[in-house]
């Protein structure tokens, strides 16, 4: 098992990276330091039914939305999955407000289902649940995602805000566990994009330079996941940066974003549900997204929901994109090859 140290700093979440770039505790405690890491759970690998809390904001809706096409399209049935989806929302906020009534909004997948169960008008004042609500069935989850939104400094690295985003994965991990204290859950932590050139927070906080974004934003992951002792991480901010990359990218001021905020509704997206499907979800069932069918067909631009259509020219290159962010979850990979 290879060691990764990234940037040339210490070993992130005391652990270290497989090659399928899935952090995975090393063999040798004594060696790397992970001892601490060493006794969480694994992914929940060949389990018949495997339960999915993802826990974030509008970018965790982007990095999730196509997993519900993507799964019926493979025909696998284990995963029961839940979204705990709030507009701009911070972990921050929900660590302080677990057991606020109206925190987040609800949504359901289960086997069979075409698209995600919910409310279809993304709007934060229909916030009607608690997180506590999320364990009403009395049913533990296997995993579960945490996402920080990257338009707050909660999410930058050089920051002190930074620090109090750290805190609150820690807040929200112990939350979680009491809620389940018969069984820990696998953590993971989702990274998220960076935000389309021209963008007013790009433009404001990184002088309109998306590699200082992606740098800050890679900053505080790192810390993250040393902190936290999390070993699993989702890189979807980075499989955009590749993708952004690719002959995809064309000259039309968007930037593969749907709003120079949130991903495209189309490509973007399925380059980071692609992501999510092969670093967590594919790993426990033995799958990976080759020969996988699914593919979305609308077609938008106008600009704040545009939308490039997945099509089996295009599907390649994002499932590459993907697949060299969790690689190299920390490093942009140029795929101007593609």
């Amino acid at each position: 098992m290879k060691r990764f140290f990234l940037f040339g700093f210490l070993p992130i979440a005391l652990a270290c990276m497989s090659q399928d770039g899935l952090a995975q505790c090393c063999g040798d405690k004594a060696d790397c330091g992970c001892a601490e890491a060493s006794v969480t759970p694994e992914l929940p690998v060949g389990q018949d039914k495997i339960r999915v809390l993802f826990i974030g904001n509008s970018f965790t809706f982007d990095a999730t939305e196509h997993l519900p096409g993507i799964l019926k399209a493979a025909g696998i049935t284990n995963f029961s999955m839940e979204r705990a989806f709030h507009g701009g929302y911070t972990l921050v906020g929900y660590n302080e407000n677990f057991d606020d009534p109206k925190v987040c909004m609800r949504y359901k997948y289960e086997p069979g289902y075409d698209e995600w169960d919910g409310n279809k008008v993304y709007k934060n004042e229909n916030c009607n649940s608690s997180l506590t609500a999320f364990w009403d069935s009395g049913r533990p989850y296997d995993i579960v995602v945490l996402q920080e939104y990257t338009g707050r400094k909660y999410a930058w690295d050089g920051f002190e805000e930074s620090q109090v985003g750290i805190d609150a994965v820690k807040g929200l991990m112990e939350k979680v566990k009491a809620m389940q204290p018969e069984k820990e859950p696998v953590f993971v932590y989702l990274m998220s994009q960076v935000f389309a050139t021209g963008s007013e927070r790009l433009v404001n906080w990184f002088g309109n330079d998306r590699g200082r974004m992606y740098a800050a934003i890679v900053g505080h992951t790192k810390q993250v996941l040393e902190q936290t002792g999390i070993k699993y991480l989702i890189s979807t901010g980075t499989a955009v940066e590749n993708l952004r990359t690719t002959s995809l990218n064309v000259d039309n001021g968007m930037d593969l974003s749907r709003d120079l905020f949130h991903l495209d509704k189309g490509i973007t997206r399925y380059t980071a549900n692609c992501t999510v499907f092969e670093s967590i979800l594919g790993p426990c069932v033995g799958r990976t997204m080759d020969g996988n069918s699914y593919r979305f067909s609308t077609s938008d631009t106008s600009k704040k929901n545009y939308t490039t259509p997945v099509t089996d020219c295009n599907a390649p290159i994002a499932l590459e994109a993907a697949r060299k962010a969790i690689e190299k979850p920390l490093e942009v990979t140029d795929l101007s090859n593609l």
